[in-house]
């Protein structure tokens, strides 16, 4: 699990400067600093812009889902007193840095708002991909977003299954003593 998840750490970190980059090398056409950090938009049908806000972050929100890991180990961690708690504000920091970074660039690259609104592909990242580097690019970038994926669910059924481990341990679910 150790190499899995500095693997990880590294694929996720290469990727993003892959995506980030591609999509500011590649496209003829990027939208404008005001576009990206100013334009608003409300499509849900609510009138709390609040709401909106809320709804926007859940695309970057999967990328938090690993930080809790530092603390699930804490027990396997040399020093879990102070390395625990560095490692959930490190894994929050990059987690932030890095997926800001990529929504920013995400937007940037955004060729038809309307066409990625209404996307045949359902997937309006995707969409994006397709739109500004074509199929084969889109792919490719697709293939590094996957991969990422596919090493957050490895790390998601590690935590989950050590946290079973402990709460068993301890008692602390039906059926702990068997």
């Amino acid at each position: 699990m150790s190499i899995l998840n500095s693997v990880s750490v590294w694929w996720h970190l290469t990727g993003v400067a892959v995506i980030v980059g591609v999509l500011w090398a590649v496209p003829s056409h990027h939208q404008s600093a005001s576009f990206v950090f100013g334009k608003f938009v409300n499509d849900t049908g609510w009138s709390a812009h609040w709401y909106v806000v809320l709804i926007g972050l859940l695309l970057a929100q999967y990328t938090f889902s690993g930080y809790d890991a530092s603390a699930h180990l804490s027990e396997e961690t040399t020093g879990a007193q102070v390395n625990a708690a560095r490692g959930i504000v490190r894994a929050i920091a990059w987690s932030w840095l890095a997926g800001g970074v990529l929504l920013a660039r995400l937007t940037f690259a955004i060729q038809d708002y309307a066409g990625t609104q209404r996307s045949e592909t359902g997937v309006p990242p995707a969409q994006i991909f397709l739109d500004a580097l074509g199929t084969g690019g889109a792919k490719a970038l697709l293939l590094i977003v996957i991969v990422a994926q596919l090493f957050c669910g490895n790390a998601e059924v590690a935590a989950c299954s050590r946290m079973v481990f402990a709460f068993s341990r301890d008692g602390a679910l039906p059926g702990s003593r068997w």
